[in-house]
This record gives C-alpha cells, sequence and structure tokens, in this order.
C-alpha cells in the first residue's frame, strides 16, 4: 500500500525526522562526553567540540518549540477568523432577514441553523460558548422563548466531537446527538426533549436540571454523570451506563432503564414511579426517600442497595437480588417479592402489609419490627413473631408529592 503524501503526512514525516535528530546528537552528545572523560586526547577534542555541539543542540530545541508557538497562533487566529465570520453572518439574517421574532421565515431559519451547526463543529469549547452566549443574548436558542424559533432544535450533531463543550440553557430539542462525543459538556437546564443520544459518550458531563422528556439514551454512557433534578419522564435509557450518577431529584416517571447499569448511582428522592427496571444493575445504589410506586424490579441486582424510608408500593421485585440491602422503613404494601434473595437485608420497620414474600429467601433478613397484615404472603413454615414482626393494618403512603 503507497503512502498518501499529502502535506500533513509529509509535515508528520518531518516532525517525527527532527525530534529523531534531536535524539541521536543527545545521545552522541552524551556518548562522547563519557569517551572523552576516560581519554586524554579526546578531552581536548571535547573542550574544543562541546560549545558548538550544546549550542546546535540548543538552537535545534529552540527551533522546534519556536514553530510549534507558530502553530498554536495560527490556529487561535483561524479560530477567531471562523467566529468572526459567523457573527458577521448572522448579524446579516437577524437585522436584514429578521430572524428573531415572530415574523421569522422558516428557510432562514434553516440557513441560521446550518451556518451555526458548521461553526459548532468547527470551533473548539472556548469559542463555542461565545456561540452559545451569542444565541443567548440575540435569543435564538434558548428555552422558554416563545416568539423566536429555536435554530437549534432538530439539529443533526450525530457523532460530532463537542467535548467539554458549554451549551447551558439551549433548546436542542428534537436534535440528533447519536454516538457523539460529549464527555464533560455542559448541558444544564437545557430543553434535549425528544432528542437522539444512541451510543452517545456523556462521561462526567453536567445535564442538572435539563429536560430529556422521551429522550433516547439507549446504550449511552452517563457515567460519573451530574443528572441531578433531570427530567427522564418517558424516557429510554435500556442498557444505558449511569455508573456513579447523580440522580437527586430526578423524574424518572415511566422511564425505560432496562439492563441498564446504575451501580453506586445516587437516586435520593428522585421518582421512579412505573420504571421499568428489570434486570438492571442498581448494587450498592441510593434510594433514600425516593417514589418506585408500580415500579418494575423484577430480577434487578439491588445488593447492597440504600433503600431507607422509599415507597416500593406495588412495585414488582419478583427474583431480585436483595442480599445485604438496607430497606429499613420502607414501603412494600401490596408489592411482589416471590423468590427474591432478601439474605441478609435490613427490613426493619419496614411496611409489608400486603406483600408477597411467596418463595424469597429471608436467611438472616432483620424483619424487626416490620408490618404485616393477614394477607401478607410468607415462604412455607415462616414464623413472623418468631422474628420480631408486628400485625399491623396497612396505611397510607404517598405516591405523588402534593
Amino acid at each position: 500500500m503507497e503512502p498518501d503524501w499529502t502535506p500533513d503526512f509529509i509535515k508528520g514525516l518531518l516532525e517525527a525526522f527532527q525530534v529523531t535528530t534531536e535524539l541521536i546528537l543527545y545521545v552522541l552528545a552524551y556518548l562522547w562526553a563519557w569517551v572523552s572523560s576516560h581519554n586524554d586526547s579526546l578531552r581536548a577534542w571535547t573542550q574544543a567540540l562541546g560549545t558548538p555541539l550544546t549550542l546546535w543542540i540548543i538552537a535545534i530545541s529552540i527551533t522546534r518549540k519556536l514553530e510549534q508557538q507558530k502553530q498554536e497562533d495560527d490556529r487561535e487566529n483561524r479560530q477567531e477568523d471562523i467566529l468572526a465570520e459567523y457573527l458577521k453572518q448572522l448579524t446579516s439574517l437577524v437585522t436584514k432577514e429578521k430572524l428573531a421574532g415572530a415574523s421569522h421565515d422558516m428557510s432562514v431559519v434553516k440557513a441560521a441553523q446550518a451556518l451555526t451547526i458548521t461553526v459548532l463543529l468547527r470551533l473548539d469549547a472556548k469559542r463555542a460558548k461565545q456561540v452559545r452566549n451569542i444565541l443567548v443574548s440575540s435569543k435564538l436558542a434558548t428555552t422558554g422563548i416563545e416568539d423566536s424559533p429555536s435554530i437549534l432544535m432538530n439539529s443533526d450533531f450525530s457523532k460530532a466531537a463537542l467535548s467539554g463543550h458549554f451549551f447551558e440553557g439551549l433548546n436542542f430539542r428534537g436534535s440528533d446527538f447519536q454516538e457523539a462525543n460529549l464527555q464533560n459538556i455542559n448541558f444544564s437546564k437545557a430543553n434535549l426533549s425528544y432528542t437522539n443520544f444512541q451510543k452517545a459518550n456523556l462521561q462526567s458531563s453536567n445535564l442538572e436540571g435539563a429536560n430529556l422528556k422521551e429522550a433516547n439514551l439507549n446504550n449511552a454512557d452517563l457515567s460519573g454523570a451530574n443528572l441531578r433534578n433531570v427530567n427522564f419522564q418517558d424516557a429510554n435509557l435500556s442498557e444505558t451506563n449511569l455508573e456513579g450518577a447523580n440522580l437527586t431529584g430526578a423524574n424518572l416517571q415511566n422511564a425505560n432503564l432496562y439492563k441498564s447499569n446504575n451501580k453506586d448511582a445516587d437516586f435520593r428522592t428522585a421518582k421512579l414511579n412505573r420504571a421499568y427496571l428489570r434486570r438492571a444493575n442498581l448494587e450498592a445504589a441510593k434510594f433514600r426517600a425516593s417514589l418506585l410506586c408500580d415500579a418494575n424490579l423484577r430480577e434487578a441486582d439491588l445488593r447492597r442497595a440504600y433503600f431507607h424510608e422509599t415507597n416500593l408500593q406495588r412495585a414488582n421485585l419478583q427474583e431480585a437480588d436483595l442480599k445485604g440491602a438496607n430497606v429499613e422503613c420502607s414501603n412494600f404494601q401490596e408489592a411482589c417479592l416471590s423468590n427474591a434473595d432478601v439474605q441478609g437485608a435490613d427490613l426493619r420497620c419496614a411496611a409489608l402489609q400486603g406483600t408477597n414474600l411467596k418463595g424469597a429467601n429471608l436467611k438472616k433478613t432483620n424483619l424487626k419490627s416490620a408490618r404485616y397484615s393477614n394477607d401478607t404472603c410468607f415462604p412455607d413454615s415462616f414464623d413472623p413473631n418468631s422474628r420480631g414482626m408486628v400485625m399491623a393494618n396497612p396505611r397510607p403512603w404517598k405516591c405523588s408529592e402534593e
């Protein structure tokens, strides 16, 4: 296969040659110094040639650094030129074509959209933030603006490299980010409803307060992400990686989290009513004061999970693994835990009125002061009184905020 003799390829060869030459000179200088220190006749040659050779090596190093600085300056200048040209063209569309306001022409909106997408894909994170600020100040892409269009709605950013960019508060409704690299991106308070993030990399991203209603995040990577107070209602998070993510206060009602990885994730005060979490990995996840009414957790991995004061009324935990979980003072009224493994879990003071525990493994489970009723179904030969449980009538729990 013949090499592709492009300018970039030739430039790479020259840089490699320069680095190799510099390395060889350093090695020769070291060997020369070592040999001369053991030979009186060579010592004289070393004293005569040492200074010119050293200056030559220093000159090569300085030249290389100057060339690198020039390349960086050229790159910075190109970035500034791209930004300046974008601002010029956008200003023309806003002033001459009346882009902003209720009387906008959709063909002009499309032109501004194409222009903005192109420039965002070419700019670095620093200049892209300036574009974001321009769009916010001109009210062309922010959330909650009814009179003006969002020129970022329904945009195509599939496979884009936007790592580290700052898009707080922008309206990307219906846009496509499939397989995009969005690591460390800031989407806080952005409108991302109906977007497609399938297989996107959102590691360590910030989406706090964002709206992702009915978004598709199938197979996306959101590990370590800040997802506080995000609206994931009806979203598809199947097989998504949420390991170590912060979902405090998030709305995941009716969301699909089938086989998702939520290990060590924080769901405290989150709403997961009717969420589909079958076969999900929730090992060591935190659910303090969370709502999981009618949620499907069948065959889920809940080992060492923390469910203190969590509402799991009517939830399906059939065949779930709750070994070592802390569900103290939580509500399991009318829930199904048949054939679940609750070995070594802490269910002290839990509400188990009407709960189905048929076939469940309750070995070494702490059930002290847990409440049950006549319609609670226990494993065969299980005696609730010998385990410190208390007969009590069902009491109402809220499955929604009022």
